[in-house]
């Protein structure tokens, strides 16, 4: 993804959260934000079949009604189910204040490609957008 900007689908019922990955992800993403899980599962599966795929989506666990363990499953199954390729598979990475091993295992289980622990540093969201390869410096 050499110089393009990329889209980035940000999960986050916090606003000021939601604001602040935001303002981290600017300058190398278009970002959109979502409070709950429906509204990422639609906004998602919406802009993939109006072909503008997100690169990566940003979320959190805790969320309103359907958590972001269960978004992540489905976006995973919605993947499988149009049958994209593993390597073209939006990045994932969780950002939640929740460090439980168990449940950091379980989201890399279900297919999460990243797992970043509130509170975060933008050298910590930038790095691991980095190693995802996303980006290419910050």
């Amino acid at each position: 993804m050499s110089n393009k900007t990329i889209k980035a689908l940000i999960v986050e019922d916090v606003f000021l959260i939601q604001r602040l990955l935001e303002n981290i992800l600017g300058p190398y993403a278009k970002c959109l934000g979502v409070a709950n899980g429906t509204d990422a599962i639609n906004t998602y599966t919406s802009h993939y079949f109006n072909g503008e795929p997100f690169d990566l989506v940003c979320l959190d666990i805790f969320l309103p009604g359907m958590d972001g363990i269960e978004v992540l499953q489905s976006i995973r199954d919605f993947e499988d189910e149009i049958n994209i390729d593993a390597n073209e598979r939006t990045k994932i990475v969780m950002v939640s204040s929740m460090a439980n091993h168990n449940m950091i295992k379980k989201a890399h289980q279900i297919g999460c490609n990243g797992y970043i622990t509130k509170p975060f540093s933008k050298d910590e969201i930038l790095n691991t957008l980095l190693t995802l390869g996303l980006i290419h410096s910050f």
